[in-house]
């Protein structure tokens, strides 16, 4: 990536001709965010690609874990730099990096909540629809059924709701670690992209040369 380079030159007394860039170009911080959330759809696009290939198990697990990480680190550094280059400024690289950062991580995140929420009302509705249709079955399945048939799904269904509380603190237990290593991995890709945003902002920001002596 090409250099910026400014002209340095001392300032005049009474600061009269000095032209003070603006704290924060927010149109370079937006460019910046299109150009990081356009990166994470490349990485991710190519991820899915490479994790359908892999067969499951732990070894697809670790695959996606580094490629988040990896994705995570160049697109916000992609879109630091572009913020930082874009801004002008030379002493505010890493602050339009950082607030690239920002805004991307809060619109992946909103992303993700949006596309989580949308799968569990998925799951409740056809939780709903198995339940009415059950519902629906359940007076003709009682006319056509001998009391003998009724006690035995009876003792059949009292049986599967013991084995199910039985169950369920274990399966409370695997929720809450996935859960937990879940919010881990997110943490950890939210501050390797800080990071890259950084590294990225710095890297773009124009650099300052003072003025050669005649």
């Amino acid at each position: 990536m090409a250099d910026q380079v400014l002209n340095y030159s001392e300032p005049v007394e009474g600061g009269r001709g000095v032209v003070v860039p603006k704290r924060i170009s927010w149109a370079a911080v937006f460019a910046g965010v299109l150009v990081a959330l356009a990166v994470e759809v490349l990485f991710l696009s190519f991820g899915f690609f490479i994790g359908f290939r892999l067969s499951p198990g732990a070894g697809s697990t670790a695959w996606s874990v580094i490629w988040y990480f990896v994705g995570a680190f160049f697109s916000l550094m992609a879109g630091g730099w572009v913020a930082g280059f874009l801004a002008g400024n030379p002493n505010t690289g890493r602050t339009h990096g950082i607030v690239t950062w920002g805004l991307t991580t809060v619109a992946t995140f909103a992303f993700l909540t949006m596309m989580s929420w949308g799968v569990v009302n998925q799951t409740l509705g056809m939780v709903k629809a198995a339940t009415l249709a059950t519902a629906a079955a359940a007076p003709t399945a009682n006319r056509t059924l001998t009391p003998n048939e009724a006690n035995r799904l009876q003792e059949e269904a009292n049986a599967a709701i013991n084995q199910a509380q039985q169950q369920a603190p274990l399966v409370a237990q695997q929720a809450g670690k996935a859960i937990s290593n879940t919010a881990l991995v997110l943490w950890l890709g939210f501050l390797i992209g800080a990071v890259g945003a950084l590294v990225g902002g710095a890297m773009g920001a124009p650099k300052i040369v003072p003025p050669r002596a005649v």
